[in-house]
């Protein structure tokens, strides 16, 4: 065998196949589409959630020098 016709596993043939293909930039915006609609559809909305929101105060002492001109 020479080196343009070595076999292909798997991987390499599925890749071809994508790489190829007309159909496959479509197919991959509608699919990205429904996951995303069906995401949204599915997740748990409340109106008004009761959650209680962490805040902290954080402080930094800072000292200015200044020069005397």
């Amino acid at each position: 065998m020479s080196d343009t016709q070595t076999k292909r596993n798997l991987a390499e043939k599925i890749a071809a196949a994508f790489i190829t293909s007309k159909i496959t930039p479509p197919l991959l915006v509608i699919a990205t589409l429904f996951i995303g609609i069906v995401s949204i559809v599915m997740t748990p909305k409340e109106e008004e959630p009761q959650i209680v929101v962490p805040m902290v105060d954080v402080f930094v002492p800072y000292r200015v020098h200044r020069q005397v001109t």
